[in-house]
């Protein structure tokens, strides 16, 4: 690091992208400033939805509850073609506490985080634009202007481009920005809608003469959105007149199946969507987020949700690599989680455009016919919704997981300790290494008749927090053996740096419970009884085995049966520099 930096990182650009990682690094203790050119926040709605997955991390930020309090859940997504529905996707069954899309307009997503930003004690430095950047091994240094400071020169060690699909960091680290433009126009505007539709569900719409979409956002306000199939954008994208609230009316009069009236409009625009994205999240210092490293169709919205989770991945390892207990080299993990999230997210929205807006009868006849029946499908609609709300998005090829589960020769014969064919069947079920986490709940039996029984414990309950939490699950019945390895494991967790790591250990009964209640006394030690098997059930934990769970919610590490070298193994390619 430069012995003269000012700060640790400095963060281009405060949209939802950039305000995310300035919150983590706060959270993580990691010195930062961010700054943004335009002199005000944006008041307009932007993008709408906030999914399942970034509502899980901002009640992990300790926000969510300000989102709900002001957006709209959304239960269902219809669409119709020809006048007559072909789908209905429901949202009430994701595996998530959230169970739904929430609606909120971009400009409250932002003021929230503001908020949140200044209870931390940091503040958006405004009318500040980085026009030049340089690098070496140490850090980042950027020549930066504003009216009311006149040209600045800051020196960082990182420097993280969360300035959008126009960002300077990209231009300025000479990344291309790969892909390509749709041909149709997009015509956007936010306007009531009155009309016979149900206030909480999203309308996709389609006809001979195009796509029309309206995703509702509270008190009959909606936005809506239309592809014209007919204007081929000839390479022309800028300059494009905003259309009226006649020319939005027009366009719902040709094309809706119900009879919808249009008023009071807010904001317009019409424009060409692209699909693009860099093929490196990092150079040197310098690293990449949100729209300034992908941009598709608002098919699905996607985008914002990527961009907030992109800073939630990388938040927490910067801050380990800031405290010195890894390498630099973790960083280069964001490069590889994320491109490849990114990617998939692309092709996800480049399916969903190109599906509503053929243009060959045959293949619009071909959907049509199709979509009822497949969507009609449970394990369809299961794998479409957790797609959407991107809780199925994993990091299993990730350079920085690992999975170690017991053949299935030793499972046929199982040794002393080795799990049976059943439960070895059961784990590999289990989230992978890379998967998300999932929630589930601990409750311990009720003791007495008049005693109150508990409320469940949520196990994302404990896994809240800027530390790696360790899960560990006994087998059916605690053993001696197995609270020995316990007793191992304490003292190998114990030679960390304080707050790196907690343990939990999770057994069956309460009786397994009083057998481990010594360890209840050792820091960052906790025993919690699992009395209806709920989490071991969601984890595959027939017999004992390990989970470590990142502080972003992804397993990083598992292993059937327990194994301890295995554990420190990881531990110290994790933590490389506290060895």
């Amino acid at each position: 690091m430069m012995s003269d930096a000012n700060v640790e990182v400095l963060i281009v650009g405060a949209g939802p992208t950039g305000l995310t990682l300035a919150c983590e690094l706060a959270r993580h203790g990691v010195s930062f400033r961010i700054v943004d050119k335009n002199a005000v926040a944006s008041d307009l709605s932007k993008a709408l939805a906030v999914h399942a997955r970034t509502l899980e991390v901002f009640e992990d930020m300790g926000i969510v509850d300000r989102f709900l309090t002001f957006g709209l859940k959304l239960k269902a997504i219809n669409v119709y073609a020809d006048e007559k529905q072909i789908a209905h996707m429901t949202l009430d069954e994701l595996d998530s506490a959230y169970s739904f899309a929430l609606s909120l307009p971009q400009s409250d997503t932002e003021r929230i985080l503001m908020e949140r930003l200044a209870e931390l004690g940091y503040a958006v430095e405004r009318s500040v634009e980085v026009v030049e950047l340089s690098q070496n091994d140490d850090g980042v240094e950027c020549k930066v202007k504003s009216p009311h400071n006149g040209d600045e020169s800051i020196k960082t060690r990182w420097v993280v481009g969360c300035d959008g699909a126009h960002s300077i960091v990209r231009k300025q680290l000479k990344l291309d920005f790969e892909g390509t433009k749709y041909p149709d126009l997009l015509q956007l505007g936010d306007v009531e809608v009155h009309g016979p539709l149900v206030h909480d569900e999203l309308y996709v719409l389609n006809s001979d003469k195009g796509l029309i979409a309206l995703f509702p956002y509270g008190g009959n306000r909606y936005r809506l959105a239309a592809v014209d199939l007919d204007k081929d954008s000839n390479g022309e994208s800028d300059g494009l007149p905003e259309p009226s609230l006649e020319d939005l009316q027009a366009l719902v009069d040709e094309r809706s199946l119900f009879p919808l009236t249009l008023s009071n409009m807010h904001w317009s625009t019409a424009l060409y969507l692209q699909r693009r994205h860099v093929t490196h999240y990092r150079v040197g210092n310098c690293f990449l987020a949100g729209d300034a490293a992908h941009i598709h169709s608002p098919a699905g919205g996607q985008g914002m949700n990527t961009g907030i989770q992109d800073s939630y991945n990388l938040a927490w390892k910067m801050a380990l690599v800031s405290r010195g207990v890894s390498s630099d080299l973790l960083l280069d993990s964001y490069n590889a989680e994320r491109l490849g999230i990114a990617i998939d997210v692309l092709k996800l929205t480049d399916f969903m455009m190109k599906v509503n807006t053929l243009k060959n009868p045959v293949a619009k006849k071909l959907r049509d016919t199709l979509a009822p029946v497949l969507s009609a499908q449970e394990v369809v609609q299961k794998r479409a919704r957790s797609g959407i709300a991107e809780l199925s998005l994993n990091y299993r090829d990730s350079p920085i997981v690992e999975e170690h589960v017991s053949s299935i020769v030793e499972a046929i014969a199982p040794k002393q300790d080795m799990p049976s064919l059943s439960d070895h069947f059961a784990f590999k079920n289990g989230p992978e290494a890379g998967d998300r986490a999932p929630d589930a709940f601990l409750k311990a039996p009720t003791i007495g008749k008049d005693e109150q029984e508990k409320d469940p414990l949520r196990l994302y309950e404990i896994l809240h927090g800027t530390r790696h939490v360790l899960l560990i699950f006994s087998g059916d019945e605690t053993t001696h053996e197995e609270i020995d390895l316990f007793k191992a494991t304490a003292v190998s967790i114990g030679k960390l740096p304080d707050g790196l790591v907690e343990t939990v250990i999770i057994v069956d009964s309460e009786d397994s419970k009083r057998h481990c209640a010594q360890l209840d006394t050792i820091d960052n030690f906790r025993v919690l009884c699992d009395w209806e098997m709920s989490t071991h059930h969601r984890y595959g934990a027939g017999a004992n085995c390990m989970y470590v769970i990142r502080p972003d919610g992804y397993v990083g590490f598992r292993s059937q049966p327990m194994d301890l070298d295995l554990l420190n193994s990881y531990f110290k390619r994790i933590f490389d520099k506290a060895f």
